[in-house]
C-alpha cells in the first residue's frame, strides 16, 4: 500500500493545474474557484513523477 503520499501528490496536482488555468482570468467567480475541470486532473505520468514513483 506505501505511506499514502501518492494519495496526496494527486490532489495538490490538481490544485496546482486548476490555479494555473484560473490565473489567466482576471475575476474567477466562485463556482470557477470551487469546481475543478477535467483539465486539471494531472496525466499518469506526471502522478507517478511527483510521487517519485518513477525514475
Amino acid at each position: 500500500m506505501g505511506d499514502g503520499r501518492s494519495q496526496h501528490v494527486m490532489p495538490e496536482s490538481m490544485m496546482t493545474r486548476q490555479a494555473g488555468r484560473l490565473g489567466g482570468i482576471a475575476s474567477p467567480d466562485l463556482d470557477a474557484l470551487a469546481l475543478p475541470l477535467p483539465q486539471d486532473l494531472p496525466r499518469t505520468e506526471e502522478q507517478g513523477a511527483e510521487a517519485g514513483l518513477m525514475r
